[in-house]
């Protein structure tokens, strides 16, 4: 969770360096990834977001909201990780550890074609679902 609060960003550079290629990037986000709330009820209990972080009524971790091109600039941006290797790390990677690599994570004819566009600044310009444009901006 490349978000600096789950795992410190020195850890994520240490892991990177000894793990490789099998380091992936991920996020378990919430409902406050991408919106504008301050609570919401998770597995039945509420669950607030304060200071960047989801936590319960007892300050308990309890989920994230980070977006997956929030990581991606995270990554770049703060563990020094070029873009190219992240950008594996969020997609060809986690294909692999799951096996379906020959479906999803790379660009290829025949393979699923889910993709996002984005600036250099990482603000997202279109969104590709299974081949459908989902989102323009």
């Amino acid at each position: 969770m490349a978000d600096g609060l789950h795992v410190d960003y020195a850890n994520i550079r240490n892991a990177k360096r000894l793990k490789g290629d099998k380091l992936c990037l991920v996020t378990d986000a919430t409902a406050p990834a991408g919106a504008n709330i301050e609570q919401f009820i998770f597995a039945g209990k509420t669950i607030y977001y304060r200071n960047g972080l989801c936590v319960d009524e007892n300050g308990t971790l309890s989920g994230s909201s980070l977006t997956m091109i929030e990581g991606v600039r995270n990554l770049v941006e703060h563990c020094g990780i070029a873009l190219d290797e992240v950008l594996r790390m969020a997609t060809l990677y986690p294909a692999r550890a799951i096996g379906v690599e020959k479906r999803l994570g790379t660009l290829a004819a025949g393979k699923v074609a889910n993709l996002t566009a984005f600036t250099p600044d990482f603000k997202i310009t279109k969104t590709i679902v299974n081949g459908n444009e989902v989102v323009t901006q």
